[in-house]
């Protein structure tokens, strides 16, 4: 005999937060540089499970900050990296959450987008690129993104998703050159 189950059940959909399809973003700073422009910087992945989900906001954490104020971090944008190379290649030009916000307090600090993404069943990958400026020797930065700083929607559920998961936390730094002494 087979059961059947005429109860409603509710799938709740995940949002999950993970590295890049092609890794890690490397050192962007140069030890003469200064100043870096357009540079990417993070690169990770978001996979909705279970549900469609539309996102609504996306928050950066920066970290191990030194030298750097909230405006010597500008022109923060998300791409969609639809090749999964880890480069923002010439035909990549999907980018989501415009120009992101960035606040910077002591030693940490966020960047924070206002989405309005329709993210499917299906792993995509993101790179965030940037300008950093004002750049001292020993200046470092650290950028990550954690599953919880996802805002999403599940558009079946219309319930409220938490992510999960994060990528590594990708570190810049412009090396402190020190010239030493006889002896």
């Amino acid at each position: 005999m087979d059961d059947t189950d005429d109860r409603t059940k509710r799938i709740d959909g995940k949002i999950t937060v993970a590295d890049h399809t092609a890794g890690l973003e490397s050192q962007k700073i140069p030890d003469d540089s200064s100043s870096v422009t357009a540079s990417e910087l993070l690169s990770f992945k978001i996979t909705p499970v279970g549900e469609n989900a539309t996102t609504t906001q996306i928050i950066i954490s920066l970290s191990d900050i030194v030298g750097f104020v909230s405006g010597d971090v500008s022109t923060a944008v998300i791409t969609r990296d639809d090749n999964a190379n880890g480069d923002i290649g010439a035909g990549e030009t999907t980018t989501i959450g415009g120009t992101g916000v960035v606040n910077i307090t002591g030693v940490t600090g966020v960047i924070t987008f206002s989405v309005s993404s329709t993210l499917t069943t299906t792993t995509v990958n993101y790179i965030l690129s940037g300008d950093l400026s004002n750049i001292s020797n020993g200046d470092t930065i650290g950028f990550q993104l954690m599953g919880a700083d996802v805002s999403s929607t599940g558009q079946t559920s219309i319930q409220g998703i938490t992510g999960s998961g994060s990528n590594t936390k990708v570190k810049h730094a412009r090396v402190s050159l020190y010239g030493g002494g006889g002896g």
